[in-house]
């Protein structure tokens, strides 16, 4: 029993719930992206098998869209922006090399393929929700192409210099600002809670609501981090299409093959900083 006068300890938040607890979130500098893409490169370095796996599967997710829809760019632009959104997901496996390197735990391949059965549930209900914001961007690119280009379907030469050249900026600006946004939306609720349903087995819910947290409370170092995604996508689809251009696949697939790890790597190590441990919160 209680002494009089005394009152009973509040209930800790349930993170089944939904509920986030106070300091949950760490603060992180604006050169903290950095710092995690070179842990990131060391993972890959310390497990280059594995993590060059994960790597050939981004590039022949890639090939495999391209042989589907190269004969139309207009499907085409808007299944690779896509894709580039569900990289969080795709990515799982990279995750697990992480945080098993990072619990000294032995790491192989077989196992990181099979790292989302602990949390199916949730993890499958975030892939959902990704899917649903693919099929909204999807739509909506192809609305943008009909309305500037119409029954034309341009080359992916055509459209590359179209882009480069500015020959349509309304276009260019258009579809550049709708992808942004669909991106940003991603970004915010993903830049943590994938890999936090993966290390904790939270609710999907739970890890959102950190994910868009971790994204506010952190803006200059996100919107650095988010660039940095965007800058080593990029990177890996230009390559890409390049090769394929020049009839080089070897180019196309080594571009993706050796940023999409570091990428992934390096994402795990941002939820790792910004995310305080369990140990730390109740």
């Amino acid at each position: 029993m209680l002494e009089s006068g005394s009152t009973a300890p509040a209930p800790h938040p349930d993170p089944q719930r939904g509920f986030l607890p106070p300091g949950s979130v760490r603060h992180v500098p604006l050169s903290a992206p950095f710092r995690w893409l070179l842990r990131g490169l060391r993972d890959m370095v310390a497990y280059p098998a594995a993590s060059l796996f994960y790597g050939a599967c981004f590039a022949s997710l890639g090939f495999l869209l391209y042989a589907y829809t190269h004969q139309h760019v207009r499907y085409m632009a808007a299944m690779t922006s896509a894709f580039a959104l569900a990289g969080p997901f795709i990515a799982i496996g990279l995750y697990d090399i992480s945080r098993r390197r990072d619990a000294g735990l032995p790491c192989k391949l077989g196992p990181t393929t099979i790292a989302w059965l602990p949390n199916i549930v949730n993890i499958s209900m975030f892939g959902g929700l990704l899917c649903f914001i693919m099929l909204a961007w999807t739509v909506v690119a192809l609305m943008l192409f009909n309305a500037f280009y119409g029954n034309q379907s341009p080359s992916l030469g055509e459209l590359f210099n179209d882009v480069v050249t500015l020959r349509d900026p309304v276009f260019v600006f258009s579809y550049g600002f709708a992808g942004g946004l669909f991106a940003a939306l991603v970004f915010s609720l993903s830049v943590v809670s994938i890999p936090m349903m993966l290390d904790r087995n939270c609710n999907v819910f739970y890890a959102m609501r950190a994910s868009v947290v971790s994204t506010i409370q952190n803006l200059p170092a996100m919107i650095l981090w988010a660039g940095m995604i965007v800058a080593f996508t990029s990177v890996g689809l230009f390559s890409f299409y390049v090769g394929l251009m020049l009839g080089i696949p070897l180019l196309g697939h080594a571009g993706m093959i050796l940023a999409m790890p570091v990428i992934g790597h390096a994402s795990w190590h941002a939820y790792r900083d910004i995310v305080a441990p369990e140990t730390e919160i109740w």
